[in-house]
């Protein structure tokens, strides 16, 4: 997802960049449900990395992007948990009642599946991911 906007503060390796009006993240229905308190406090700014080294100043205008693998790799690394709980939950409603049939076996993995999704929720929530979006190019003025 590439966003504009101009540079407004530069903190060592950490820059901050006021997003356009236009921006499809200012206000936008994502927020809703996006836990990145930093940004829900500071509406319509965001902080960026610069790993290509660009020679920055405060009030440029810049394009920023969150890489697509990042988005894809957070997707799959949030499915993991719930999935390892729904199958470690059918095998082991198997183990423990064995006479148990498929119906009972998949009640197991459901219940896990859910703790599984619970839990990987709250190590989030309290453990973020600290990637930040990327200066891509510097916009002429």
């Amino acid at each position: 997802m590439i966003e504009t906007g101009r540079i407004s503060a530069i903190a060592g390796s950490t820059i901050t960049v006021q997003q356009d009006a236009f921006s499809s993240f200012k206000n936008s229905e994502a927020c809703f449900g996006c836990m990145n308190q930093e940004c829900k406090e500071k509406q319509g700014y965001i902080s960026v990395s610069n790993p290509l080294k660009l020679p920055l100043e405060i009030g440029s205008q810049v394009e920023t992007e969150i890489s697509p693998k990042m988005i894809l790799g957070q997707a799959f690394f949030a499915l993991i948990p719930p999935l390892a709980g729904f199958i470690a939950g059918f095998l082991l409603a198997g183990l423990i009642f064995p006479s148990i049939g498929d119906p009972g076996k998949a009640f197991g993995g459901v219940i896990l599946m859910f703790a599984g999704a619970f839990g990987f929720y709250f190590y989030r929530k309290r453990h973020p991911v600290k990637v930040l979006p990327r200066v891509v190019r510097i916009l002429p003025q």
